[in-house]
């Protein structure tokens, strides 16, 4: 299998949760653990600019529980949507505020204003990136659950097979042939109710590894300072994405806006695979009490 060790250049994402409320379900994205530390201080309403352009204190995305019928039901078929945090020039004259309010704003019902900031003259949002249905298999005696990723204009299907030993992914004519696959008899150690070192790993049809997700440095639930906040990592090659809608070369990314669309769905996978696992460990707990 074909990896990515050899490359010093790494996105490492973060992900994140328990972080404005113990209770919450909700799980965060973030670009280092310093942007989530400046989040968790603030919750989101002050954010800091950086010499690279981009913003600390702010979420890439967030995946939160859809309150719908599904949400009475088991934490398996329960739906949730993930959100995509954008910041746009809060000037009407500038060159970019209409152009990025038309692509981020032009339905009322697929986002939210989170804050005005007066300091960098921005308004910061959040907004629908696409809807996730997962659908228990009761009747296959080959798979647990199908998740589908709905987004605007395209969606794909993670199939989990039985055994949990690996994810196909189908009806996406990018990420058609890719897998997810984890475990990968390393010898797992079994360590609070939950596997400590399952590396996800997405591949494609010729074993090239594309990304990597890593909840080896997660949070422990008995150390009371961590609240168990932090999930993992996911790493995957740089590729600069210049922003492309912008009519001005000196004007800065707007932060969460770097990352190309393939990396963004990979994003999007991940909070699936992180639910996916949530979901076992409370069935073993359920089981063990």
């Amino acid at each position: 299998m074909s990896t990515f060790n050899s490359i010093t250049d790494l996105h490492n994402l973060q992900f994140y949760t328990n972080l404005t409320s113990i209770i919450s379900q909700t799980v965060y994205c973030f670009k280092s653990e310093q942007s989530m530390d400046h989040f968790k201080k603030y919750k989101g309403k002050n954010i800091k600019k950086n010499v690279d352009g981009l913003f600390d204190g702010l979420p890439l995305f967030s995946c939160e529980l859809k309150r719908d019928s599904s949400y009475l039901l088991s934490l398996d078929s329960t739906n949730y949507t993930i959100y995509k945090y954008v910041i746009i020039p809060s000037d009407s004259r500038h060159p970019d505020k209409a152009i990025l309010e038309q692509r981020y704003l032009h339905n009322s019902k697929k986002y939210k204003l989170i804050d005005v900031n007066s300091e960098y003259n921005v308004t910061i949002y959040k907004v629908v990136y696409c809807e996730v249905v997962n659908k228990v298999a009761f009747l296959s005696l080959s798979k647990t659950k199908r998740s589908i990723v709905n987004f605007p204009f395209e969606s794909l299907t993670m199939t989990f097979h039985i055994y949990h030993d690996y994810i196909t992914i189908s009806k996406n004519s990018v990420f058609d042939q890719h897998q997810w696959i984890y475990r990968n008899n390393e010898g797992n150690v079994f360590v609070d109710g939950f596997y400590i070192n399952d590396r996800y790993k997405l591949v494609n049809a010729n074993g090239d590894v594309a990304a990597e997700f890593d909840n080896t440095k997660r949070s422990n639930k008995w150390i009371t300072t961590t609240l168990r906040e932090k999930i993992g990592d996911l790493k995957f090659p740089f590729i600069k994405n210049p922003p492309g809608y912008s009519t001005n070369e000196n004007v800065q990314n707007y932060e969460n806006d770097y990352l190309v669309k393939f990396h963004e769905q990979v994003v999007c996978m991940v909070f699936v695979l992180i639910n996916f696992r949530r979901a076992q460990e409370k069935k073993r707990n359920n089981w063990s009490n």
